[in-house]
């Protein structure tokens, strides 16, 4: 398995964990927003470091 370098892993640890700390709000019903907003404010803030990685271009 390859191992990311340290910046990478960080920036994936960091992102894993807010997206699923908000996720679990949005779900709870603390974030008054439509799935739509979700999404698009979870791909929003996603660091490009990790929308390169994946492929991902322009807004959603």
């Amino acid at each position: 398995m390859e191992v990311l370098p340290e910046d990478m892993d960080y920036a994936v640890r960091s992102h894993a964990y807010a997206c699923i700390g908000l996720t679990f709000e949005w779900l709870q019903g603390e974030l008054d927003y439509t799935p739509d907003q979700f999404a698009r404010l979870q791909y929003r803030f996603m660091p490009d470091r990790l929308k390169e990685a994946y492929g991902i271009e322009g807004d959603f």
